[in-house]
């Protein structure tokens, strides 16, 4: 006889002695903190009790064991300390099955254990009372009638419970098969298993519950999206329209939120995806797959913002606002050609008291005169500001050149960066600043990559695509390349044909600029109320943007007595790349660090944080 057939006789003959002392004892009674739990033993098929089967139960927080042996109608009874998980245990096969008593007082219940030996081959054919639980997110029952449909994915034969007040459904269900479950609206909602061994019944608890505005449902293969959209306010809003784009695929799915601001989203398991509204392109990444242990994925994503009428109100306004600008510009346009005809046959000396005159009153310089007046002009300018910021600091900021101070004030921080600059028509008074700098700052050696951009030369509306809407010129400049750098810029703005739609290509700009070698981060100089056409663009700059807005503290006659506001795009840029936004006399640093919620104040307006995006409150 070996040492384990020695222990398993000795551990019948225990629990036969004291299973019988127990069955002696007079009947048991429940207290508050012990409860009677009666254990049925009976034949998973004929429904025989069977008698006289000893076994055991431990507690799973105690380890201790109490032996148990049932009586000729196949039960056991005993008393176990509440709040606690038990195992039972037959010779031979340890761990069959698991009963929770939950921390109730005064407790009596009889707990059925369908049982066959080991080494009886009919029991994975057994069926066992099985309970489906359903569960709220909140972990209480949902307590209404739901009707579900139970298949067992091998035999595909279905079975149906409806559920009580209790959210408990009960069936019998075999042993070592896959089942998927359904609800009415809610096909193959999830799926569950029982393994392959003798249980005394199985319990399943499912989340579940019907929510209003919620009317689909994640399932197997499929997870499931919940978009939840509230205004500044905190309302729900109707009409809002969420995208979800596969990484690998770029396939895109989109869903439009209900009365309730609710928009649900059916997408494939085992993927990344970008998510954007119609004007907050990639405000998330999310992946979409299964955790250990779950058969369902579901998410909710709350996205509070301003609604998209008000954000294509916003951009209307800017709109009338930039065209206004746009006119005004090209009748100032048109005055200066009128005065280069009167005098284009003036001699030297008239040509060169102009000059001056144009430095020292700071007369705006145009861009349709030759190369060489240009030049002139520009180097008279650069003088008079060399002098006058050696008198005075403050004389750009004074003199509302938004361009010079910035650059100038950070000239150390940003020597050598790449400048991209926007040269539409609202931009022309700024254009000689970016000249002028050129011309105070680079010494012999030195070299500034420079990126104009004109969103699309002469191309209609209609023809202009994002990422490839062009109008984009280049050129490298070193302190003795004032002709090259004035022609490319000249070109630029002749091809552009002086404004076109507010809408810029800014990230298109930007990429060019981030390809020259050695580019760590690019300065970005753009009219504060522009919008931006290819912020679905942004996700592909890796490098910081410094934002130079002009117009945002220093009015000038383009915006007729308009307050500025600027296009909130900017600040966006900023954060999403860890750039910065700099005006005529503020320096917004760190804004990638900005969380949702947190706020910037620029001349008088307060920008939130919401989604990756800033947006202008009231």
């Amino acid at each position: 006889m070996n040492t384990t057939q020695h222990y398993n006789i000795i551990y019948t003959i225990f629990l036969l002695l004291l299973g019988t002392c127990i069955y002696a004892q007079p009947k048991l009674m429940p207290t508050e903190e012990k409860a009677v739990i009666t254990f049925v033993l009976h034949h998973p098929t004929t429904l025989e009790p069977i008698v006289k089967q000893s076994f055991g139960i431990s507690s799973q927080s105690t380890k201790e064991t109490f032996p148990l042996t049932t009586n000729s109608e196949g039960k056991a009874a005993i008393l176990l300390p509440v709040g606690d998980i038990y195992n039972l245990h037959f010779k031979g096969w340890r761990n069959y099955a698991t009963i929770e008593v939950p921390a109730l007082p005064y407790q009596r219940r009889e707990v059925p254990v369908p049982y066959l030996p080991p080494t009886n081959k009919g029991y994975e054919l057994v069926d066992i009372p099985a309970k489906i639980l359903l569960l709220k997110s909140d972990g209480s029952a949902f307590n209404k009638r739901e009707k579900l449909t139970i298949t067992n994915l091998s035999t595909n034969k279905k079975h149906f419970c409806t559920t009580n007040k209790s959210g408990i459904g009960e069936l019998a269900l075999s042993i070592g098969a896959s089942y998927s479950v359904s609800f009415k609206n809610a096909p193959n909602y999830c799926k569950f298993s029982i393994p392959k061994r003798m249980y005394a019944f199985w319990e399943e608890k499912i989340l579940f519950e019907r929510i209003p505005g919620k009317d689909i449902f994640p399932m197997m293969g499929k997870g499931l999206l919940n978009f939840h959209f509230r205004d500044l306010e905190g309302k729900p809003q109707a009409n809002e329209v969420f995208v979800a784009q596969n990484i690998e695929t770029r396939e895109t799915l989109e869903c439009t939120t209900n009365k309730y601001g609710i928009a649900q989203l059916l997408v494939p398991l085992n993927a990344r995806y970008t998510l954007s509204t119609s004007f907050n392109d990639h405000f998330q990444q999310l992946e979409v797959k299964l955790d250990p242990g779950f058969s369902i994925v579901e998410h909710d994503i709350h996205y509070q913002s301003m609604t998209t009428t008000e954000w294509d109100e916003r951009q209307r306004i800017q709109e009338e606002i930039s065209a206004a600008r746009d006119s005004i510009a090209k009748a100032q346009e048109k005055e200066l050609e009128r005065l280069l005809d009167s005098i284009k046959n003036a001699k030297t000396e008239q040509i060169e008291k102009e000059i001056e005159d144009i430095a020292k009153n700071d007369h705006p310089i145009s861009f349709k005169r030759k190369t060489f007046r240009i030049r002139k002009e520009i180097e008279a300018k650069a003088e008079i500001c060399k002098r006058s910021i050696k008198h005075d600091p403050n004389f750009l900021k004074k003199n509302k050149k938004p361009v010079l101070s910035t650059l100038f004030r950070l000239k150390e921080k940003w020597k050598g960066k790449v400048i991209v600059t926007d040269i539409t028509q609202s931009m022309s008074p700024y254009m000689e600043e970016v000249l002028i700098w050129h011309a105070l700052n680079l010494r012999h050696g030195e070299q500034t990559f420079y990126v104009f951009f004109n969103d699309g030369d002469s191309k209609m509306a209609s023809a202009k695509k994002v990422g490839s809407t062009g109008g984009i010129y280049t050129c490298k400049g070193s302190w003795g390349d004032m002709p090259k750098l004035i022609e490319t810029m000249q070109i630029g703005m002749k091809n552009g044909l002086g404004g076109g739609e507010p809408p810029e290509n800014d990230i298109e700009a930007a990429l060019v600029g981030a390809k020259e070698k050695g580019t760590k981060e690019l300065v970005l100089i753009v009219d504060c109320y522009s919008a931006v056409r290819d912020m679905a663009l942004l996700d592909q700059v890796n490098i910081p943007i410094r934002i130079v807005l002009c117009g945002a503290e220093d009015p000038n006659n383009f915006y007729a007595g308009h307050k500025a506001e600027i296009n909130e795009q900017y600040l966006t840029i900023a954060h999403r790349t860890g750039g910065s936004i700099h005006t005529l006399k503020q320096d917004i640093w760190d804004l990638s660090k900005k969380k949702n919620g947190d706020k910037i104040y620029i001349d008088g307006n307060t920008y939130i944080l919401r989604n990756k995006q800033f947006l202008r409150q009231k």
